[in-house]
């Protein structure tokens, strides 16, 4: 198996290389579809078991390696790298044939009873709170009130509105969920709607204390209306379960 992988934009195998250390990517799993999980009360009823939740539980990518080295301080010496490229938080990461990344926290799992005269076995595991394979941000207009977008979960965009009308305050409905921003805007004035960090700018100036409801996601075939009307420019990062 040939796989490059890049943790945090590094190129893990070049960058052990450049310092006179081998590892070699042996294997990649956890990375099919992630399936919806469903939680009921367990207790049927007249109607059937209550539904309690449904949610994508968090996705664990595990990547199998063979670091190589010539003796026991240089395996020390290729470790300790290997650990400052893995680095903290949560990281970007990405493999050679597959389109997009994932967001994780990679953890380093050494197994030292593979170890041979010149190599040692491992995994990283990638562990993914967010289960998406994200994809390229992309930028897409409604059309005739419903949303195109390219996922088959849900998205938080960016909704940039300007608007045609005065208005003593405006609301944008997605799906039935409505979001108010309680305020005077004058036509051709534009409205920045960040959904995922739920903060809200009129004419570029953050509005925090007027916006009443709820900050909209949307998956593909969404329905949205403004009042008042004007053009929308909707912008998200396409991810898969």
């Amino acid at each position: 198996m040939s796989v490059t992988c890049w943790i945090g934009g590094v190129d893990l195998a070049a960058a052990m290389a450049a310092e006179g250390h081998a590892i070699k990517i042996t294997n990649v799993a956890g990375r099919d579809p992630v399936e919806e999980e469903i939680e009921s009360d367990g207790r049927p009823g007249a109607d059937g078991v209550r539904l309690v939740d449904h949610y994508l539980p968090a996705r664990e990518v595990a990547v199998s390696y063979r670091l190589e080295f010539t003796d026991s301080a240089d395996q020390q010496r290729a470790a300790r790298l290997l650990g400052k490229l893995i680095g903290y938080g949560v990281q970007r990461c990405e493999f050679s044939d597959q389109d997009g990344h994932y967001q994780a926290l990679v953890r380093h799992r050494p197994d030292d009873r593979s170890r041979t005269p010149r190599s040692v076995r491992g995994e990283l595991l990638l562990y993914c709170p967010q289960p998406f394979l994200y994809g390229e941000e992309r930028t897409t207009s409604p059309a005739g009130g419903v949303v195109e977008v390219e996922t088959n979960r849900y998205v938080e965009p960016v909704i940039l509105w300007t608007l045609d009308a005065d208005v003593g305050a405006a609301w944008v409905e997605v799906d039935g969920e409505r979001l108010t921003i309680d305020t005077g805007i004058s036509s051709g004035q534009q409205i920045r709607i960040d959904c995922s960090r739920q903060e809200t700018r009129v004419g570029g100036v953050l509005n925090v204390e007027n916006i009443n409801g709820v900050y909209p996601q949307m998956r593909d075939g969404s329905t949205i209306e403004t009042s008042p009307g004007g053009s929308l420019s909707i912008t998200y990062e396409a991810r898969y379960a």
